[in-house]
C-alpha cells in the first residue's frame, strides 16, 4: 500500500503564461500526458499583447506532481511563467519571475 499522505490528490489550477506560438499547445499538453495526468478543464486566451497567451489548466493530482508539471513547464523556451493554485491562493512553486507585459515590450521579447 502507497503512502496515502503522500499521494494526496487535489484540484491545481495551472496557469502558464506563453509566447503565442504555432504548436504550443500539442507541447503543453505532452507534458501531462507523459505523466498519465487528466486535463479536466483547459482555457486559452490573449493575453493584452497578442503575441503572448494564457493558459489555464485544471488537474486533479498530488503536490509533488504538480511541482513536477511546473519544472517540466518552464523548460519549454516559449513559456514565459508557470504556477500553480488551489482553493485560489496561490502556490510558490515559480521559479521564474513574472515578467510584466510591458516590460516584454521594452525587452523586445
Amino acid at each position: 500500500m502507497k503512502n496515502d499522505l503522500k499521494m494526496k490528490t487535489k484540484n491545481y489550477i495551472v496557469s502558464i503564461y506563453t509566447e503565442n506560438k504555432l504548436g504550443l499547445l500539442n507541447r503543453i499538453s505532452s507534458v501531462f500526458l507523459k505523466r498519465r495526468i487528466n486535463i479536466e478543464n483547459l482555457s486559452v486566451t490573449k493575453t493584452e499583447t497578442e503575441q503572448f497567451s494564457k493558459f489555464i489548466i485544471e488537474v486533479n493530482v498530488s503536490e509533488d506532481q504538480v511541482k513536477k508539471i511546473i519544472q517540466q513547464l518552464e523548460k519549454q523556451i516559449e513559456i514565459i511563467s508557470a504556477k500553480c493554485s488551489i482553493n485560489n491562493e496561490s502556490l510558490l512553486i515559480q521559479s521564474r519571475p513574472v515578467l510584466s507585459i510591458d516590460k516584454l515590450q521594452h525587452t523586445g521579447t
